[in-house]
């Protein structure tokens, strides 16, 4: 019996991949989405999802979403720990004539994962979903940014950004890439516009002529990271007060054709109040404040000069000093807060600064339950999650490991003598100690009493 729109497929259906392998129903997961269900799937003795158009009648083989998943199919994944990717075309037969119902088989969400928008719900919801830690918070920000930047690296754009296409670990921060199927060649013709509020003006200022592409992908990471920190939307504030319904109209005037930041230095005109906006000032005081370098980058300069925007290079470079900044206060893990050199107060007693060579100018707060990670030393953002040292305390002084895989020459104050530390090997740290950790480069830290 021919798959209808808008109904179910029973659990057990046999379904095809183009390459005849039969695909079984188990159940169904979510019929939420705005194309159409999702269900878990049997395939090649293993468990899968499989998303199936069922909601409009042009999403069928042989028109446009057709031809970006058969594409996303046969490209490899730009990189498997971060997407969820389309693995194969599925039919009702196995063939492909046009007209034809299609879907597509990919991973399942990794369990403990939760869709990025069930962080931003308020309290009191029952769906609500919140971070354990500030240091979640960051490295969920770390592999969004990280996943589109590999994209945009192949030559792909996202073209929809949005809360919804991201699983997030409330724990651990590990993000993942959930909805895949409209990623294409950069400019290539798409049948996305975006989500609103995530769009870029530049799609909606052009009646949407504007195919959404790497420049959009930008301003909607921005966005997305903006809500990921502090909750609410950059560019809600005191303007919206003015409007006593807000429309689609209203929306797209005031988040795309004539938008402003909320935060922008140069303009105070829409500052958050507590209809608009409420939790930015609350979360600003206890996130490292560098991360508003890159929203004013991309919300005032890029807005109507779309490569003023903030890159994702650039992003990995500040988010990375934003972990950095972050330390643990239980051997547990379950408390963290932001250390700011330039106020005492938040400096825990017996925290050092670590500054890496005035080369990086990366700053590291050194409190036991700390990490160092590679990208500090190598400037390579790709190193973000590697990590080569870590802090301790042993008799009430702190100490370090090294944990490089090669060997450290560390300058103690003490004997004022440069010693090898080898791999795994600790070392007591304290102001004038300084670590040489790549000699080639003459990557050199240098460790100081921020408190005096």
């Amino acid at each position: 019996m021919a798959l209808k729109l808008n109904e179910h497929i029973s659990n057990n259906t046999k379904l095809y991949t183009l390459g005849g392998e039969p695909v079984t129903i188990l159940n169904l997961i979510s019929e939420e989405g705005g194309q159409g269900d999702v269900y878990k799937v049997s395939w090649r003795g293993k468990e899968f999802a499989l998303k199936w158009y069922n909601r409009y009648e042009t999403d069928v083989v042989g028109e446009n979403q057709y031809s970006t998943i058969l594409k996303l199919t046969q490209r490899p994944n730009p990189e498997p720990r971060l997407f969820i990717w389309p693995q194969a075309i599925v039919t009702e037969t196995g063939r492909a004539e046009k007209g034809d119902m299609f879907g597509y088989v990919m991973q399942l969400i990794p369990a403990e994962h939760y869709e990025m928008k069930h962080y931003l719900r308020s309290d009191g919801d029952p769906k609500q979903k919140k971070f354990d830690t500030f240091h979640a918070m960051i490295w969920a920000g770390m592999h969004i940014v990280t996943a589109v930047r590999a994209l945009h690296l192949t030559g792909l754009s996202y073209k929809d950004l949005n809360p919804g296409n991201i699983a997030i670990h409330p724990v651990t921060g590990k993000a993942v890439m959930v909805d895949c199927d409209n990623i294409s060649v950069d400019n290539d013709p798409c049948t996305v516009n975006g989500m609103r509020g995530y769009m870029a003006p530049e799609i909606v200022r052009s009646n949407f002529s504007v195919t959404p592409n790497i420049q959009t992908d930008q301003f909607s990471l921005a966005i997305i990271l903006f809500r990921l920190f502090y909750m609410d939307h950059p560019m809600e504030g005191k303007l919206w007060e003015k409007f006593p319904m807000i429309t689609e109209q209203v929306e797209d005037e005031l988040y795309c054709r004539h938008p402003l930041y909320n935060m922008n230095s140069q303009d105070d005109r829409n500052r958050p109040t507590e209809n608009y906006a409420p939790n930015v000032k609350k979360r600003m005081a206890l996130l490292p404040k560098i991360l508003m370098e890159g929203f004013e980058q991309t919300f005032v300069n890029g807005i109507d000069h779309i490569t003023g925007r903030t890159p994702e290079n650039r992003w990995l470079q500040i988010l990375s000093s934003a972990r950095d900044q972050l330390v643990f206060l239980d051997p547990k893990c379950k408390t963290d807060r932001v250390v700011r050199f330039d106020k005492k107060e938040t400096i825990p007693r017996g925290c050092l600064k670590l500054t890496v060579s005035k080369r990086l100018n990366h700053e590291v707060a050194l409190y036991p339950m700390q990490s160092l990670f590679k990208d500090v030393v190598s400037g390579d953002r790709k190193d973000y999650t590697v990590r080569i040292g870590r802090v301790s305390v042993l008799q009430g002084s702190l100490v370090m490991q090294n944990l490089s895989g090669g060997v450290w020459k560390v300058y103690s104050p003490i004997d004022r003598k440069i010693n090898p530390v080898q791999n795994e090997e600790w070392f007591k740290v304290m102001p004038e100690t300084q670590i040489q950790f790549d000699e080639v480069h003459n990557i050199v830290g240098k460790v100081d009493d921020p408190r005096r």
